[in-house]
């Protein structure tokens, strides 16, 4: 999702996307449907997303779009067409699909659009029934996707829900204090974020939402947890909280095995990374960073012991997410 820090505070203040576009003019809608109709190609076949290209979302002046770019910096082509307002994705795992909320479409819920590797739409997943969505909420925030590419974990903030391809919703913690959950490789477990006794803190349960247990126990502002490819280890996020009601411009990347031992801090204290994906391989991680407090970010790539940070990208603006494709 976007940059959260984990307190009440710090989501107020940075989860500015969802309900900032919940407010976009009806006209996106009529832009939305012509879209849908003239150019869905649910037959088409592209090549898959090579393991060396990252997914990432960035504002621009029509609102918010999703980019690939390669490893080196090169090659970005934007996959969301214009008219779509998107900040949230996921790649399934066989990198030819992506699945985006598409924000200011239709009521009573953002639906999902599922686009190919060229940005041709493949599908618009059927949004949940209207009770459901009164009962949940009124936007389902894309998130994760399943290994076996047939289910998608997601929900609204602060919840959590499973929604398959076709359609099919399923809350699995709608308890008001669960945000971003992301699939272990092998499909059985889920880590995301938890409120805990003082803040949001990194938790794992099984994927049907059962045997709820905290991997982190810290000051809160603990977000964003991403497995490594063979299970082993989770990085996330941790934002400070607050000094005299300002948030502290300091969001770090930290490591932990899967069981939440060896935690170790991978960022310097004078920076502002988010949203870590790692390489196919294991052996690398990309993130977001901000050197002037969150303002502007930039794609870097880091070894998974944190040495060798270097940008990729220049340009800085307002990126929310990247994701490395699983090639």
């Amino acid at each position: 999702m976007t940059h959260y820090l984990g307190n009440d505070h710090d989501r107020a203040s940075t989860l500015w996307a969802p309900r900032h576009m919940r407010r976009i003019s009806g006209s996106v809608s009529v832009i939305l449907m012509a879209i849908w109709s003239g150019a869905c190609h649910g037959d088409a076949v592209t090549a898959p997303l090579s393991a060396s290209t990252l997914v990432f979302s960035q504002d621009d002046p029509s609102g918010s779009a999703v980019y690939s770019i390669t490893t080196d910096g090169g090659n970005r082509r934007r996959l969301t067409p214009a008219g779509i307002l998107a900040v949230l994705f996921a790649i399934a795992p066989d990198a030819r699909r992506i699945a985006v909320t598409a924000y200011g479409a239709l009521p009573p819920a953002s639906p999902i659009w599922i686009f190919d590797t060229e940005g041709r739409v493949l599908q618009r997943v059927p949004s949940p029934s209207t009770d459901s969505v009164i009962a949940f909420g009124d936007v389902f925030l894309v998130e994760s996707w399943s290994p076996n590419g047939s289910l998608l974990v997601g929900g609204t903030e602060p919840d959590l829900a499973e929604i398959t391809t076709g359609g099919a919703f399923h809350r699995i913690a709608a308890d008001g204090i669960s945000v971003d959950g992301q699939f272990s490789p092998d499909g059985s477990k889920i880590a995301f974020a938890r409120v805990g006794p003082i803040g949001y803190e990194i938790a794992v349960m099984n994927a049907d939402g059962s045997n709820i247990q905290f991997l982190t126990s810290g000051n809160g502002g603990a977000d964003f947890p991403a497995w490594s490819p063979d299970g082993h280890r989770i990085v996330f996020q941790r934002g400070a909280n607050t000094i005299i009601g300002e948030v502290q411009q300091n969001v770090a990347l930290y490591m932990m095995n899967a069981d939440g031992s060896g935690l170790a801090q991978l960022s310097p204290q004078s920076v502002y990374d988010v949203s870590p994906t790692w390489s196919p391989d294991g052996q690398q991680l990309a993130f977001l960073r901000s050197t002037d407090g969150g303002r502007n970010f930039d794609i870097y790539i880091m070894n998974a012991d944190g040495s060798n940070a270097h940008a990729i990208t220049s340009d800085g603006g307002l990126k929310h997410s990247v994701r490395w494709s699983p090639g």
